[in-house]
């Protein structure tokens, strides 16, 4: 019985805890038919902003979108949810802007600085000048790590003692 608590005190455990393995990551995203830029940045504990820019031939938009991280399994996969804004321009010179939502997974490799992510993107047109009221994206992401979370040491070390 004590067996079974605790495993179920360690997987309850390994799903709320936090461990996002990065800082700020930069790389490309793709969907069914955008290419686009993205820059990830660690802004607090579990909140990240990620900032993109995706194009085709009638179409740039750029958006961020405020991430909210939460662990999946083990340290290196992670789900998160989130809000944003967007904004673009469509061909003939004509802009838009919208408000975004995100879910989606993202996976850190352990041996290499690289970030695997899948998300699904939802987003509302505001402005009358776009020829849809909503779309649907599905994004999937691959981001080289720039700067990397510091390892969380067991035993911090006192420096003020030896002075």
């Amino acid at each position: 019985m004590k067996k079974i608590a605790l495993s179920v005190i360690f997987t309850f455990g390994a799903i709320f805890s936090y461990s996002q393995l990065y800082k700020t990551t930069w790389g490309v995203r793709l969907d069914d038919s955008q290419f686009g830029l993205s820059l990830t940045q660690k802004l607090a504990k579990k909140i990240t902003i990620e900032s993109f820019a995706d194009f085709d031939k009638s179409e740039l938009r750029y958006g961020a979108n405020f991430r909210f991280h939460s662990k999946i399994l083990g340290r290196r996969l992670n789900w998160y949810k989130g809000v944003g804004a967007i904004g673009g321009l469509l061909k003939p010179e004509t802009s838009f802007y919208g408000a975004s939502a995100v879910v989606g997974a993202d996976y850190k490799f352990m041996l290499f600085p690289l970030v695997v992510s899948f998300d699904l993107n939802p987003i509302v047109y505001l402005s009358p000048s776009h020829p849809e009221w909503w779309s649907m994206q599905t994004v999937f992401s691959l981001k080289y790590v720039l700067v990397k979370e510091p390892k969380k040491k067991l035993f911090k070390k006192n420096d003020d003692v030896w002075k």
